[in-house]
């Protein structure tokens, strides 16, 4: 069982394996030439090492398959002979084709050109088929032809997968409303939307006390921790800059009626996952700020090489003064957000701040976190 293990798990690492050699070596290109026979190896290094290439030799196929496990990067492409002792061409071709990516070139070669031959090479994935003796205008021509062939299925895949990146960055429902032929420039009006606006305080002196690359790692395990929780609550996260993080709920169908509730359950796990983080040194626990606010908010996908879908107005301006005015530890909200919070926790009234052209506005800690030491903090007047 611990080898049928052991050889499952370096079959899948074998899959992970995508780079080439000439993304590692400046854009060297590798051949390597599986021939047990001498003669054949010094031909093809003769035809291709003048041309720029890098030729590494294996003198049959069990060497060449050992040679791809033991390192972390691919040929550019493969010659494979149809004949040799052990594996012949075709096993060889069959195990490559099974282990590795489509993106990687054979090419197969033999003395035998009949037509069933070569059908059993195209059978067993190789990508194409030269005879000896070897014509070196003909051998370089298919050579750079598959590459040339590779490199266009290597450029599908990276657009593709930069699409689906894309993609995931904006809501389904408006992918779905230009899918439907909607205008490109897509601005929305939500009439009531919940925005969970978050900053880590102490980001900036701890990147004074920790090794550039323990902060950065430190960081970006905070950051995969948000974005976990921004799908589990299933919230949208509209970007996240300096220190800080915002996530939105309300903006689709689906969220509409409990838009608040997502966020104060993701406002309360991030209070937590903050609480308990633990810091390059060993030490436990980082300084967040939380604020929360209900209201109108409009959006927009921006940009066209790179489009996001962003949100603007006095609703996300709202929730990033709460950030402002509140304290370590606490989710400091509106009194749009505590009204239709009311039932869901205990709050603590907390400060009043003018808005500008909209009066004054009271403020409130949810009784959760550090939220007792902030309000015993006030001065008598308040904040």
């Amino acid at each position: 069982a611990a080898a049928a293990a052991a050889v499952a798990a370096a079959e899948s690492d074998a899959l992970e394996c995508e780079r080439f050699h000439s993304e590692l070596f400046r854009g060297q290109l590798e051949v390597l030439s599986v021939d047990d026979d001498p003669v054949n190896q010094m031909v093809i290094e003769g035809l291709l090492a003048p041309q720029g290439f890098v030729v590494t030799v294996a003198m049959d196929g069990d060497e060449a398959l050992n040679l791809l496990r033991n390192r972390d990067y691919l040929p550019d492409i493969v010659l494979l002979d149809c004949q040799m002792p052990g594996k012949h061409g075709f096993e060889v071709c069959t195990e490559l084709r099974s282990r590795y990516p489509e993106s990687l070139p054979i090419i197969m070669v033999s003395a035998n050109t009949d037509e069933e031959n070569i059908l059993q090479g195209f059978r067993s994935g190789s990508n194409d088929y030269v005879k000896k003796p070897f014509s070196r205008a003909e051998v370089l021509a298919r050579i750079r032809t598959q590459l040339k062939l590779r490199d266009m299925w290597m450029r599908e895949v990276h657009e593709s997968e930069k699409k689906s990146s894309i993609l995931q960055m904006i809501p389904q429902n408006v992918i779905e409303k230009l899918q439907n032929g909607g205008s490109p420039l897509v601005v929305d009006e939500h009439k009531m939307v919940s925005v969970l606006t978050c900053e880590f305080s102490n980001l900036a002196e701890l990147a004074t006390t920790y090794a550039k690359a323990d902060l950065v790692l430190a960081v970006n395990d905070l950051l995969a921790a948000l974005d976990n929780l921004a799908a589990k609550h299933d919230v949208y996260k509209v970007d996240h800059w300096g220190e800080g993080y915002v996530l939105v709920s309300g903006h689709d169908a689906s969220s509409a009626r409990d838009h608040h509730l997502r966020t104060l359950r993701a406002a309360l796990d991030i209070l937590e996952t903050a609480r308990s983080f633990v810091l390059p040194d060993g030490r436990v626990g980082l300084e967040v700020r939380l604020g929360l606010h209900c209201g109108t908010a409009y959006a927009a996908v921006i940009g066209f090489k790179n489009p996001t879908y962003t949100f603007f107005g006095n609703t996300i301006n709202f929730s990033s003064r709460l950030v402002i005015r509140g304290c370590p530890g606490t989710l400091h909200v509106s009194s749009a957000a505590r009204q239709m919070l009311d039932r869901e926790m205990e709050w603590a009234p907390f400060s009043q701040f003018v808005a500008k052209d909209q009066g004054l506005f009271p403020t409130f800690l949810a009784k959760v976190g550090a939220w007792s030491e902030a309000v015993s903090s006030l001065p008598a007047s308040g904040p």
